[in-house]
This record gives C-alpha cells, sequence and structure tokens, in this order.
C-alpha cells in the first residue's frame, strides 16, 4: 500500500514537471522549426501580425482663420462678394455688425498659405458696401489638401450680391434682394424675402426652403432644382438634364428643364407653364379649382376629381374644369403628364 502510494506521488511529480518545461519553452519560443503540437505562441502569432498588416496613417489637416474682420452697418447696405474657389456661408444676426471670418483647412498649412496670399484677398467697407474679393488661384491645389470658407454674419435687412466659383453657398434668412452667381458649387438657403430673388448657377444643385419675392429668378444646368415654398409675382425655374421639384407655388411660374422631370403643387387662381423634353410631368392643383387645361403628352391621366369639358385624348387634353379659371399648360414630348389634387 506504502509504494502504491508513493508511485502516485512520483507520477504527478514528473507530470507537472513536464507541463512546466513546456509552458517554458513556449514563452521562450524555442521549438525552432520544429513544433510537435503544431501550436503557434503568442509571440509568434503577434509577429506574424505586425509582419502582414500595414500601419494606417491619418491624414491630419490643420485649420486657420486667415482673416478677421468686423463692420459697424446699417439696415439696407450692400454685401459684396466676389471669390473662387471657396464655400460661402452667409447667418443674419439682429445687431448693426458686419462680421467676416474667412478660415483654411490644409495638409500642408506652410504651402497653403502662400498660396492664400496670393490670391490676393481684400476685404473693407466702403459707401454703404461691404466688400470681400480675392483673384482666382493659380496652380495645381491637389497635393495641399486645402479648403477655403468664408463665414459673413450680417443684419437680415441686407441687399446681396454674390459671384463665386468652385464651392458651395448657404444662405440663411435674408430680406433683401439677392443677386447669386456661381458654378461647379451647391446652392442651399433657408429664408429669402426680398423685392427680387435672382439665382444663377451650373453644375450645382439648388434647394431652399421658402422664398418671397415679387420675382424669383432660378436657373441652373446639369443640376436639379428643389425647393419648398414660393410666394411670387412671378416666379421662373429651369434647369437641363435634371429635375426639377417644388411643394408648393403661390403666383403665376414658369417651369422648364430637358431630359429631366418636374413636379410642383400650384395654388388656386394662379397660372403655370411646364416644359420638358424627355420626362415626365406631375401637377398638383386644389381640388376645387377652376382650371382651363392644356395639355400634351405621351400619356396624359387626370385625377376623376376635375370634370372636364373639353377635347380629350391619350396624348391632348384642352379643357375646363370646375368652370375654369387659373391657365395650366403642360408640354412634354417623350413623357406622360400626370395631373392630381391635394
Amino acid at each position: 500500500m506504502r509504494t502504491k502510494i508513493l508511485g502516485t506521488v512520483l507520477v504527478v511529480m514528473v507530470a507537472i514537471g513536464g507541463l512546466q518545461v513546456f509552458q517554458n519553452l513556449s514563452k521562450e519560443n524555442h521549438y525552432g522549426d520544429y513544433n510537435p503540437f503544431g501550436i503557434e505562441s503568442a509571440t509568434t502569432q503577434t509577429k506574424l501580425y505586425a509582419e502582414t498588416v500595414s500601419p494606417v496613417r491619418l491624414s491630419m489637416s490643420d485649420s486657420k482663420v486667415m482673416i478677421e474682420e468686423t463692420f459697424k452697418v446699417d439696415s439696407g447696405d450692400n454685401l459684396i462678394i466676389s471669390v473662387s474657389h471657396a464655400d460661402v456661408e452667409i447667418q443674419t444676426n439682429r445687431s448693426n455688425r458686419a462680421e467676416i471670418e474667412v478660415r483654411m483647412d490644409a495638409r500642408r498649412m506652410e504651402r497653403a498659405t502662400e498660396r492664400f496670399e496670393a490670391m490676393e484677398w481684400s476685404v473693407y467697407q466702403k459707401n454703404g458696401e461691404i466688400v470681400i474679393e480675392a483673384d482666382s488661384p493659380r496652380g495645381n491645389w491637389s497635393n495641399l489638401s486645402m479648403d477655403i470658407n468664408v463665414l459673413v454674419t450680417i443684419p437680415s435687412t441686407f441687399n446681396l450680391e454674390l459671384e463665386t466659383s468652385h464651392g458651395d453657398v448657404d444662405l440663411d434668412d435674408l430680406m433683401g434682394t439677392v443677386k447669386l452667381l456661381t458654378s461647379h458649387g451647391d446652392v442651399t438657403f433657408s429664408e429669402l424675402e426680398g423685392d427680387f430673388v435672382r439665382i444663377k448657377s451650373s453644375h450645382g444643385d439648388i434647394s431652399g426652403a421658402s422664398v418671397r419675392s415679387k420675382e424669383i429668378y432660378v436657373r441652373t444646368s446639369h443640376a436639379d432644382i428643389d425647393l419648398d415654398e414660393i410666394y411670387s409675382g412671378q416666379f421662373s425655374a429651369a434647369t437641363s438634364h435634371a429635375d426639377i421639384s417644388v411643394g408648393r407655388i403661390e403666383g403665376d411660374s414658369d417651369l422648364s428643364t430637358s431630359h429631366g422631370d418636374i413636379e410642383a403643387f400650384i395654388a388656386d387662381k394662379w397660372d403655370a407653364t411646364f416644359e420638358t423634353k424627355h420626362g415626365d410631368i406631375e401637377i398638383m392643383l386644389d381640388a376645387d379649382a377652376g382650371v382651363d387645361f392644356d395639355l400634351r403628352a405621351s400619356e396624359i391621366e387626370v385625377s376623376n376629381t376635375f370634370s372636364i369639358k373639353g377635347r380629350s385624348n391619350r396624348e391632348v387634353l384642352e379643357g375646363a374644369a370646375n368652370g375654369g379659371g387659373q391657365n395650366i399648360r403642360a408640354r412634354t414630348t417623350h413623357g406622360s403628364i400626370e395631373v392630381d389634387n391635394r
């Protein structure tokens, strides 16, 4: 019995000693090319992972305020901006100050600063005008990852003349006249109200919440026009190879595009003209509106809410609904016209 116990103890001690040797060898990776268990140690796995996965390099940009100016202004003053390769944001305040900040973000700030200074920026006040000007940049910008942002805060009763290229424009709550010309950049606004609003762009979308003006003129090309509400004596919107969408129009309107769709709601008593070549037209009207229709399309569909008297077939509709009244004229060469109500 005593011999059997001693033998058992001896076996246990040998097993423990073997396990410790195996652990030490694993930690020190002393197997060389021979691994009897087919198991890589944690050290070996970490080394292999480090050799096969390349480190991630993050491109960090610096941000720097290049110009900062504040001017005392009066209601009805003018803001004139002429820049390129810069985003422009116009905000409003309730003070009598105009605040200008020009900020630059760049990966290579020293080189970018040289390029910025070569544009010969000028910010000044003269005869009721705040002027921001800069020459077009020269050379290649791509290796600098350089972005310029112009932020202007003015009273809401300011008039705006803005010309830019290769940059977006964002307007917020202006109550003065607006003349805006841009290319290769989007235009976004929240609320505009003035005697007239003229926005012209190319290769840039135009979108906004609400415009109230005697005359509203919106133009772009190869880009969409998307507006929520229009209140105007005369509204005109045109684009090409893109769509037009207006949530509500109160005023006489003219909407046209080529190779694009048009969608709009026309409030009662207002006339509207729609025209496209390769696209569909969707017209929404008040259910009880008196309408004179003049429609031409590959296919015409009118809600049975409108009881129409006149000439009507699959491609032509000339007639009056609810006794007639507002004039709705629409043309599409390769597309359909749908008339429905709200």
